[in-house]
């Protein structure tokens, strides 16, 4: 009775080769993983972020996060929602930044911080000839504040004892409206976001009064708290690069530019 004889040299060619075919699976596998797209999330809210024809992120905080990253369009996906929406996306999806947000301390909890786009102060603004609030007493003479609803400076308006006179709507416009209209009394607000709103609804400059700053707000670029971390580092450094260039400061003068009485 005679035995087959298997060539042992052939077991090991068949073992090479499966391993082989595991191995590209898995480096497939990886490299989609670490070239996935990244969603962006936004929502416009100008000065600070806006949509342009192309479907491309301008404004203040998107000039600065396109010039600092550069991205390719291969490497992202801009998503265009509304705030609350694009905000509760981006906490569902792993592979997804926010773009702006307020630097509070619930934001830092939710979502990894990063990159900060720029400061601006805190005011209570009124239109001529409404009282200007120039003074902390004046502030508690004020009956009804109007204020963005998930302004992220909430926090710091609440720690003047002002929420039982706040009036909070997700319509910027409308609160504009309700300020010239004497239905207001105030809107407390940024700045630059305050200022570019009023000017937007033909209330003329020397009309706009920034009364006075009970703080300020940093904005961030937000990402998911499982966002891969070599990723999100090498965003951080870009981002912190950029911030010290002739560029970034081009950028905020442009914007704030509104802001000051032109000669």
């Amino acid at each position: 009775m005679r035995f087959k004889v298997t060539n042992p040299l052939y077991f090991m060619v068949e073992i090479i080769n499966f391993a082989k075919k595991i191995s590209l699976i898995i480096f497939f596998l990886f490299s989609q993983n670490v070239h996935a797209k990244i969603k962006i999330f936004a929502a416009e809210n100008p000065p600070l972020i806006m949509q342009d024809k192309q479907n491309k992120i301008t404004g203040i905080g998107g000039d600065i996060f396109v010039n600092s990253l550069n991205l390719l369009n291969d490497e992202y996906e801009i998503v265009w929602l509304p705030w609350l929406r694009a905000f509760e996306e981006c906490k569902k999806n792993k592979n997804s930044l926010l773009i702006p947000i307020g630097g509070n301390k619930e934001n830092k909890k939710i979502f990894n911080l990063f990159g900060e786009l720029y400061e601006d102060s805190v005011h209570f603004f009124t239109i001529s000839p409404q009282r200007e609030i120039k003074t902390f007493a004046e502030i508690n003479k004020l009956t009804s504040l109007g204020m963005i609803s998930g302004a992220p400076f909430a926090d710091i308006v609440e720690n003047y004892g002002l929420k039982d006179k706040l009036e909070i709507s997700y319509n910027g416009e409308l609160l504009i409206t309700k300020l010239k209209n004497n239905r207001i009394d105030s809107i407390i607000i940024t700045k630059l976001l305050g200022t570019f709103k009023l000017l937007n609804a033909k209330v003329d400059f020397n009309n706009i009064q920034k009364g006075i700053s009970i703080g300020t707000m940093k904005w961030f670029i937000a990402a998911n708290k499982d966002f891969p971390k070599g990723q999100l580092n090498k965003l951080k450094n870009k981002l912190e690069k950029f911030r010290k260039t002739e560029k970034y400061q081009q950028i905020l003068t442009k914007y704030f530019s509104v802001t000051k009485k032109k000669d």
